[in-house]
C-alpha cells in the first residue's frame, strides 16, 4: 500500500526532493519526530494521518503503534515519499498508504482519522491558521492533533543572527524566494489550536543534548534540512566564511566533540 500511483510519479518535482536522500540521517531530526509520536500516544486501532511526512520518520513508528489500522502519509515531495516508501517496506508495514498532496489542502474526507501528526511542518506553512483548521477538519470527534516546531535558541542550526548577517550575500533570486516563504513570528501554539476549533491544547517544551564528533559533523547536518536552501545560495567565499564564524560558536564537550542542544515545542490538541 505504500507504493505511489503512476499519476503521482509523473508530476513535477518539488524543491524538497533535493533533501530526500539525507533528511533524517541526523539523530537530531529523527528524535524530533519520534518524540512527537510518543507524546501523542497512539493506541492500537487508531487511524493516523501524517502531514508533511517527509521520509517517514514519524510515519513508521505511528504505524507500528496503531497496529492493523490504516495510516496515511502526505507530502508534496515525490523524492521524500519514495524514501518514506522504502522505510515503510523495510519495516514490513502493510497498512500504510502514501499520497502526494499539500499538507494544508488534504484530499481526504472530513472526520476521517483519529490522530493527525505534523512533525516540524507548521513553520514551513508560515504558521498558517488555515492549515490548523484543515487538520482539525480531517479529525474524527475526540480526535487529536500532535504537531511540533523548533524551540527558540535551538543549537542544531546556524544561529539566526548569522543567517541575517549573510542574507545580503545570497544571490538575489534566492533572497526573493526566501522572503516569499518567510514565516510570521511564532504564535502561541495552544491559542492557535483553540482558534482553529480544538477544544483544548497542551504545549510541552523539551530539549536534549547530542555530542557530535566535531565541527565537520555539525556542518554536515546543516545540509540535511531546510537550511540547505539558504546555504546553496551563497558563493564559495561567503559559505566558507559563514562556516568559520558558526564553528567559532560551537560548544565543545569534555571529550573534544561538539555539544548540540536541540529545543522543540510540542503541542497536543484535542477535538
Amino acid at each position: 500500500m505504500a507504493a505511489l500511483s503512476e499519476h503521482d510519479k509523473d508530476r513535477d518535482t518539488d524543491r524538497w526532493d533535493a533533501l530526500a536522500g539525507s533528511y533524517g540521517s541526523s539523530p537530531v531530526v529523527a528524535r524530533l519526530a519520534r518524540g512527537l509520536v510518543d507524546l501523542v500516544g497512539i493506541s492500537p486501532g487508531d487511524s493516523v494521518i501524517d502531514l508533511g511526512t517527509g521520509t517517514g520518520l514519524a510515519l513508521v513508528p505511528a504505524a507500528q503503534a496503531s497496529g492493523s489500522c490504516a495510516v496515511l502519509g502526505v507530502d508534496r515531495s515525490l523524492g521524500m515519499l519514495r524514501v518514506a516508501g522504502q522505510r515503510v517496506s523495510e519495516a514490513s508495514l502493510t497498512t500504510v498508504a502514501l499520497v502526494r498532496a499539500d499538507a494544508a489542502r488534504l484530499p481526504v474526507q472530513t472526520a476521517s482519522f483519529d490522530v493527525a501528526l505534523a512533525a516540524s511542518v507548521w513553520q514551513f506553512l508560515g504558521y498558517s491558521q488555515e492549515a490548523l483548521s484543515e487538520w482539525r477538519r480531517v479529525l474524527a470527534p475526540d480526535g487529536r492533533l500532535g504537531f511540533s516546531v523548533p524551540g527558540p535558541g535551538s543549537g542544531a542550526s546556524i544561529p539566526a543572527d548569522l543567517r541575517d548577517k549573510y542574507f545580503p550575500r545570497l544571490a538575489p533570486s534566492v533572497q526573493e524566494d526566501l522572503r516569499s516563504r518567510a514565516s510570521r513570528p511564532l504564535p502561541d501554539l495552544a491559542d492557535a489550536a483553540v482558534a482553529a476549533g480544538f477544544s483544548e491544547a497542551t504545549v510541552v517544551s523539551r530539549s536534549w543534548d547530542d555530542i557530535l564528533r566535531g565541527p565537520d559533523d555539525w556542518w554536515a547536518i546543516q545540509w540535511t534540512h531546510a537550511l540547505r536552501f539558504f546555504l546553496q545560495g551563497l558563493d564559495p567565499d561567503a559559505l566558507e566564511s559563514l562556516e568559520a564564524e558558526a564553528g567559532e560558536r560551537l560548544v565543545r564537550s569534555d571529550t573534544g566533540g561538539v555539544t548540540v542542544t536541540t529545543r522543540v515545542l510540542y503541542c497536543v490538541a484535542r477535538c
